[in-house]
């Protein structure tokens, strides 16, 4: 299980490393956000670059996610076989500058 945080309005990246296949070649990989109650925030799809899912939500999504702590499942899938390679919390703070220009 991990643990992510970021403060709204700000970009989120973060990576996954893939044990116990040889390739994901073929695989899609998504993350699933949801708020503590399951409502649904927002899926965002990873680039895979041999084992490792890099997942980018931009700061203008990040300005939707509502402040607090929320549930996160990344699901690798190919069609045929689907893993749950990661599940988490995602802790979205509030921003104190909305432009630090």
């Amino acid at each position: 299980m991990s643990s992510l945080s970021i403060h709204q309005s700000r970009k989120l990246v973060f990576t996954e490393t893939v044990t116990g296949l040889d390739s994901l070649a073929g695989y899609t990989a998504k993350c699933y956000f949801v708020e503590s109650d399951g409502t649904a925030i927002a899926t965002v799809t990873g680039v895979i670059s041999s084992l490792v899912i890099t997942f980018t939500v931009s700061a203008d999504t990040m300005d939707d996610y509502p402040t607090g702590v929320h549930n996160f499942e990344v699901i690798l899938f190919d069609g045929t076989n689907e893993y749950t390679i990661d599940t988490g919390h995602l802790r979205v703070k509030v921003t104190l500058e909305g432009d630090p220009s």
